[in-house]
């Protein structure tokens, strides 16, 4: 006879299977064809095949599973959440709400599998265990269960529709139209001296976070390249005064546009992180230790999902950026300090490098005047 345990993890097994086939085959995101999905598809038979011996593995394993099923569930759901909320329920939406049950079943069944250990006999053994076992949840969650929510939430994040009236600025709104295929929205704001700037938002951002100045962004090359190809022809932009300032990962994404491609003569760089484990493996030693472990699951997470790779280490990238002008602009947070400086040194130019006392991507906000008097400072020297 099946045990309870078994039908609420094979369960939201087939709710997570169930949502993949849907959001891969029935109702793919715009843009996108069942090539760029194979990889989904690939990880739903591999639950498959997990919820059919699930019942014959030891009972820590069943436990431990709980660990990588989960996050994949509750971040999957949260995004769907998210999208019904910004755009109203459609698609793949429906499948998605399926995935908050299955939240709790996988909850429900490795607790139903840590219960069914044997009792130990003594009051310290189960003393012991238990402690144990809280250790283990800690250390897995932040090691496991966390990075591959992330990694769900930055492949995942939905679109939304934005209001003409989200920015006062004199604009138009044009499309961009990238190489590998898909359409983009973006503001334009005529240039006035033949001089023109792209703004590329954070990981957890779009147009309205640039606006606001406010979040891995390795297949946004080909969205850097629509946007020059946009601005080089145009009579009312000199093609030799075109630079880019980058927010966050957006920063991390004009390093490397930087480096190869000579349509962007001059760059700003706000809040630069890191965005590979050869990124990760220079952060100083203790971040390193913790970085790498929990960067490993995260970055292969978004790797798995999008079927996309992060490109080579920043510091190498950074080092091919000259001659061209750059400037760098590090906080007080995510290790800015230490791996800015180290990208202005492989830069060839420490000056190059702006600490400011403010959060991540917060220059503007919190040193308004100062933020202002540089930047502009920099692209007219540069541009």
């Amino acid at each position: 006879m099946t045990s309870l345990e078994t039908i609420l993890f094979r369960s939201a097994v087939a709710a997570l299977v169930l949502h993949a086939f849907d959001e891969a085959v029935v109702s793919p995101p715009a843009g996108t064809a069942l090539g760029d999905h194979w990889s989904v598809l690939a990880l739903a038979l591999l639950g498959i095949g997990v919820a059919v011996v699930y019942p014959r593995l030891p009972v820590v394993a069943r436990a431990l599973l709980a660990f990588v099923f989960l996050p994949l569930a509750v971040a999957g759901a949260a995004m769907h959440v998210m999208d019904a909320r910004w755009n109203g329920a459609h698609g793949a939406d429906f499948t998605g709400f399926l995935l908050i049950p299955a939240a709790g079943a996988f909850v429900a069944a490795a607790v139903l599998a840590v219960l069914s250990r044997p009792r130990p006999r003594s009051w310290p053994r189960r003393i012991g265990r238990w402690a144990l076992t809280a250790v283990a949840i800690i250390l897995l969650g932040l090691f496991v269960s966390l990075p591959i929510g992330v990694g769900v939430a930055q492949s995942r994040k939905p679109g939304r529709a934005i209001p003409e009236s989200a920015f006062s600025t004199p604009h138009r709104t044009v499309a961009l139209h990238t190489r590998d295929g898909p359409e983009l929205a973006g503001w334009y704001v005529p240039s006035r001296n033949r001089a023109a700037i792209v703004v590329v938002h954070g990981g957890g951002g779009d147009r309205l976070g640039a606006r606001r100045h406010d979040a891995q962004g390795w297949t946004w090359q080909a969205d850097v390249a629509a946007a020059l190809d946009f601005l080089s022809p145009r009579k009312d932009v000199d093609p030799d005064r075109i630079g880019g300032l980058g927010l966050s990962a957006g920063a991390d994404v004009l390093i490397e546009a930087a480096a190869k491609d000579p349509h962007l003569k001059a760059v700003v760089l706000d809040g630069a992180t890191v965005r590979s484990l050869g990124d990760v493996r220079r952060l100083k030693t203790s971040d390193a230790l913790t970085g790498i472990p929990y960067w490993s699951i995260a970055y292969g997470t978004i790797a798995a999902l999008d079927q996309s790779r992060p490109g080579e280490p920043l510091v190498d990238l950074a080092r091919r950026i000259r001659p061209k002008p750059a400037l760098l602009i590090a906080s007080n947070e995510l290790n800015e300090p230490f791996v800015n400086r180290k990208y202005a040194a492989a830069y060839g130019d420490l000056g190059a490098l702006w600490r400011v006392d403010a959060g991540h991507t917060r220059g503007l906000a919190e040193h308004p005047r100062e933020y202002r008097r540089r930047v502009f400072a920099f692209f007219d020297k540069a541009l």
